[in-house]
């Protein structure tokens, strides 16, 4: 298995594509309501969606998310050491009230 890198990026990209160990899930970027970058924990939070990413080195992928350019992030546990790390990557529906 070859190693993965924990981003894509592609400029002007309409979704985010979270893959999951047991399915992948596509958002739109329009639906993006607002994220929080605290240590080694980003928080993303959709309309409908709330994804929740743990991990080590993640300035990379936070810059990437400012500018809502990340197309795919899985979770990748190897890498060199100057790539970001995404050792804990979930989702968790929002429902209305």
């Amino acid at each position: 298995m070859k190693d993965e890198q924990c981003i894509e990026v592609e400029a002007g990209t309409p979704t985010l594509t979270v893959e999951l160990e047991s399915e992948a899930r596509m958002i739109p970027w329009n639906s993006f309501v607002s994220g929080i970058f605290v240590e080694d924990r980003i928080t993303l939070n959709f309309s409908d969606w709330l994804i929740t990413i743990d991990g080590e080195r993640l300035e990379e992928l936070w810059s990437g998310l400012q500018l809502q350019d990340v197309r795919v992030m899985r979770s990748a546990t190897n890498g060199d050491q100057h790539e970001c790390l995404i050792r804990d990557l979930s989702m968790q529906e929002v429902t209305g009230v």
